[in-house]
């Protein structure tokens, strides 16, 4: 069966950053993507693409991460940007070296940055709503929600790039698979059953994944640096789309009274690609 065609996602207004590599490029660089043409950002920079950009640093490019290019200065990710999409709105990808392009599909992708850290945040009264009735079988909002954004700390090492195989994680789970007599009834015999809540270890039997964004830190933030939110976008370099992997029955047994452990720490997936704000800003619905 044919690939998916998603091309029409990747026009000359978007050219978002990833890590790539192939049979040409057996070492990961930064790339961006026109279409379904990978280009290799790294080739392009030894070849002086980048000349006019002082700011840039040498080799930044040819790096197996993008963190070090995520903590520029935004007036240096513009430069590029600019500089990019004026040769490929001129003369399209033909105006770059042959060598610095590839077809996507002779393309492998990966891990386009880094994690040291993430947090988990619920979006809106809505999301810790539905996430409470589904893990807790109770809808109330912690009673911090109303004061200041709810959030859990993940385990960065889990982070995996989009296609990486999942494997179903095991833990302790409620073994509601039988019910047992009401044990009120005499002999222990009665119409009614109750629900066996006998703890097992076993496959998890509730796995699902929430689609959810995430938001790319480029420029560090010390720990001990406050950030106030009108001036966090100065610090972030772009999103990723998240699937957000969840083993929901050995959550709900262990989120009380602690927070998720080994129900949200076997996988997290994002997506190759990192969309920048400068792409986004088109569609900017207000002003924070």
């Amino acid at each position: 069966m044919a690939s998916p065609d998603y091309s029409h996602h990747f026009s000359i207004h978007n050219l978002p950053y990833g890590i790539a590599s192939s049979s040409t490029h057996p070492t990961p660089q930064c790339a961006t993507r026109l279409n379904n043409t990978v280009i290799f950002l790294g080739d392009l920079q030894r070849d002086s693409f980048f000349s006019a950009i002082p700011d840039l640093p040498a080799l930044v490019f040819e790096e197996a991460t993008l963190n070090r290019y995520a903590a520029l200065p935004k007036r240096v990710h513009h430069h590029v940007r600019e500089i990019l999409q004026s040769v490929l709105a001129s003369k399209g990808v033909d105006g770059l070296p042959e060598r610095s392009r590839e077809n996507v599909e002779t393309v492998k992708m990966h891990l386009p940055i880094e994690i040291p850290n993430f947090t988990d945040f619920s979006c809106s009264l809505n999301h810790v709503q539905n996430a409470g009735r589904a893990i807790l079988n109770n809808p109330t909002p912690p009673p911090g929600f109303f004061h200041f954004p709810i959030g859990y700390t993940g385990r960065a090492s889990s982070v995996v790039v989009s296609g990486t195989r999942i494997v179903r994680p095991r833990g302790h789970i409620r073994d509601r698979t039988k019910a047992k007599p009401n044990p009120t009834s005499p002999n222990g015999e009665s119409e009614r059953e109750e629900p066996n809540d006998d703890v097992i270890y076993g496959p998890s039997r509730a796995l699902d994944y929430e689609l959810e964004l995430g938001f790319v830190v480029g420029v560090p933030v010390d720990a001990h640096q406050g950030l106030e939110a009108k001036d966090a976008e100065e610090y972030l370099f772009g999103v990723v789309v998240v699937n957000d992997w969840s083993a929901r029955d050995i959550q709900s047994l262990e989120m009380v009274p602690l927070g998720p452990l080994n129900g949200k720490s076997f996988n997290t997936t994002i997506s190759p690609w990192i969309v920048t704000f400068e792409a986004l800003a088109p569609f900017r619905a207000f002003e924070g």
